[in-house]
């Protein structure tokens, strides 16, 4: 379990892996992530997942591109109307 403070940013961001993740957060550790949240900063857990991560990112990134895809698509249908789009 790792913790690291971007205080430039005013994230806290609490690192776990897969074995950790049912982990409690040890109490010194918890009550600096409590000093700096009322201090206004963000807390994130990242938890380590159990998929591939390599697959993963792939899958975001296919997804990614497919909605900006879609999004360009109808940008261009709402600027020159039906009629003018063709699909070559």
């Amino acid at each position: 379990m790792t913790l690291n403070i971007d205080t430039s940013k005013k994230v806290i961001i609490l690192w776990k892996s897969t074995a950790e993740s049912s982990i409690p957060v040890p109490c010194e550790m918890q009550e600096k992530i409590d000093e700096y949240c009322n201090n206004k900063y963000r807390y994130i857990i990242m938890n380590s997942g159990s998929g591939d991560l390599f697959d993963s990112t792939l899958a975001l990134l296919l997804k990614n591109r497919m909605n900006n895809a879609i999004r360009e698509t109808q940008t261009e249908i709402l600027q020159c109307g039906k009629e003018d789009i063709t699909f070559d």
